[in-house]
């Protein structure tokens, strides 16, 4: 005699919540893996692109700073 498991609505949903919870987990696990094991090089990375950035606005910078000095000098 073959007898079959029956959920209620209730556990049903229940099931399902706790589904959606360790999902949640395992994505948070999995964000905090990643973090842990590339966080320095990501940090890193934006840090190298932030700087270079800096430097390339204050070498424009200062190339039309001499441009308008020039121009004043040979006026």
């Amino acid at each position: 005699m073959t007898t079959f498991l029956r959920i209620s609505d209730g556990q049903s949903l229940a099931l399902g919540g706790f589904y959606l919870l360790v999902l949640l987990g395992l994505f948070i696990g999995a964000c905090l893996l990643v973090n842990r094991f590339f966080g320095d090089r990501i940090r890193y990375n934006q840090r190298r692109r932030q700087v270079e950035r800096d430097l390339n606005d204050y070498e424009v910078n200062s190339s039309i700073v001499d441009d308008i000095l020039r121009d004043r000098r040979e006026r």
